[in-house]
């Protein structure tokens, strides 16, 4: 979804991954992913899996300018949250159904002691609902 909204494309480009890529490079600024949680709604009287899942996911961006970090954390807050129901991307691989994204909250922080001059960072927290 980020990865196709022009303003985040404009800031971040193709530098959004998961967690486990955030030490892999220096090439900032970034946006990494981490789902954090995992819920299944089960619904009365049906059984077997959930057909419904509720997911939380925490997005932090890196950027090396402050100023580049608020617009950062106001155009991905702008593309995900209250999305239109469908499903995501509208073709290709990854894709995924989801119901509806709300924004949960965001805070920001300046790691001194990353690379020579330190790093913003801008966490925002996502709930997603995905119709399985």
């Amino acid at each position: 979804i980020l990865s196709n909204d022009a303003e985040v494309d404009s800031i971040y480009g193709d530098k959004i991954g998961p967690s486990n890529n955030l030490y892999d490079t220096t090439d900032y600024p970034r946006i990494v992913y981490t789902i954090t949680d995992i819920n299944p709604s089960n619904a009365k009287g049906i059984n077997g899996a959930s057909k419904l899942d509720v997911i939380r996911v925490e997005l932090a961006l890196f950027n090396l300018q402050y100023s580049e970090l608020i617009t950062g954390q106001e155009y991905v807050r702008d593309a995900l949250d209250y999305i239109s129901e469908g499903t995501y991307p509208n073709s290709g691989t990854n894709q995924i159904n989801l119901q509806s994204c709300s924004f949960i909250g965001m805070s920001q922080d300046f790691i001194e002691d990353f690379g020579e001059n330190g790093i913003y960072v801008g966490y925002l927290e996502f709930q997603f609902r995905q119709k399985l």
